[in-house]
């Protein structure tokens, strides 16, 4: 049975974590060369811009617009914080209070391991995966559908997806987004959760991480402007593996599927990894 203090962790920082990256990708700033659009927040369009002028490009379409957190420097700084918000400060505060002593009196430690590892790593995707569900809706409620768009302006939508069931539907464009979304999320969260279990200190857990991320996203960038424009050296940064998923990979010649065993690849090796680390912190 769940204490009060197990609730109010895991549903207010659940929440925080939902609106934080709901207001994240709504903060995010775009402009289309061509367009006479300023350059905007996408709230700001919402807000300002004239709908009418959205359908002069189709990167002002929906589907385009979902993904344009990709230009969004902050989304790559707080990824790690946005994973780490709805279990892993609950799991450091057990650890720090020997609270998990009186949990283990219950259960095994195996069967303690995996319900950590596995509620840090469902509880934190499914809050960001949320945030970014909500974000979605907003858009396609504001911006044009491609069906909008004249028959000269249109893209195919290329996601693995829509490829797999050979369909144009938006809602599994946007169901490709949100299972690559989900399943980085996982990994994230995971990989601050070692951190922890390493260094013990759930500041320098999730800090490092988001200087990581940061570190990896500046240097892609710049790799990329230097090689005139070579898409492949996108794979180093984390937003972009996210966000330009099928660039990504298809710039390598990979599918997109490589995305989903290399990162279940990395999530098992964390697993195993971190019940070590875990078994030796509180089995003392």
């Amino acid at each position: 049975m769940k204490s009060k203090r197990d609730i109010i962790f895991s549903v207010g920082f659940f929440a925080v974590s939902v609106v934080f990256t709901l207001i994240i990708c709504l903060i995010t700033a775009y402009s289309v060369t061509g367009v006479d659009l300023p350059n905007y927040t996408i709230l700001q369009h919402i807000i300002f811009s004239d709908r009418s002028k959205f359908l002069g490009s189709v990167l002002y379409s929906a589907p385009y617009m979902t993904m344009a957190v990709s230009s969004n420097q902050w989304i790559t700084i707080l990824l790690p914080l946005l994973s780490s918000m709805p279990f892993l400060l609950q799991f450091a505060d057990e650890l720090d209070t020997s609270y998990y002593r009186m949990k283990l009196t219950r259960r095994s430690y195996g069967a303690y391991w995996n319900r950590c590892f596995f509620k840090n790593g469902l509880i934190s995707s499914a809050a960001v995966t949320l945030g970014y569900a909500l974000f979605c809706v907003v858009i396609y409620m504001f911006f044009p559908g491609m069906s909008e768009y004249s028959e000269e302006l249109k893209t195919p939508l290329t996601s693995y997806m829509n490829e797999l069931f050979n369909s144009q539907s938006d809602l599994l464009f946007l169901m490709s987004q949100g299972a690559v979304l989900f399943v980085f999320i996982f990994f994230t969260a995971q990989l601050c959760m070692i951190m922890y279990l390493c260094l013990m200190n759930r500041y320098k857990a999730i800090g490092l991480p988001m200087i990581a991320f940061y570190l990896l996203d500046q240097i892609s960038n710049s790799l990329y402007m230097e090689s005139d424009w070579d898409g492949r050296y996108y794979i180093i940064s984390p937003k972009n593996v996210v966000f330009l998923t099928e660039y990504t990979f298809e710039s390598w010649s990979l599918s997109c599927w490589v995305y989903f065993a290399l990162i279940i690849g990395l999530i098992a090796l964390l697993y195993v990894c971190s019940k070590r680390i875990c078994k030796k912190r509180v089995m003392n």
